[in-house]
């Protein structure tokens, strides 16, 4: 079973609005090589995101791009 690592709030004032964040939570495999990152908050949905949402994902140096389709 995959453990919790830590979570961590988008860097977005504290003082904005709580519908405007976004969580990223971060989970570990035995295998220290693979982890996987769970996103989620009233963000996605106002920026074109659902439930069964297809999406494409662009990986690189650094930077993961995560677009609906």
């Amino acid at each position: 079973m995959a453990k919790h690592d830590h979570t961590r709030d988008n860097p977005m004032s504290k003082a904005q609005d709580k519908r405007e964040r976004l969580t990223v939570s971060f989970y570990q495999e035995e295998d220290p090589d693979i982890f996987w990152i769970r996103l989620y908050g009233p963000t996605l949905k106002r920026t074109g995101f659902t439930w069964d949402s297809k999406m494409s994902v662009r990986v690189m140096d650094g930077c993961l791009v995560i677009t609906s389709n």
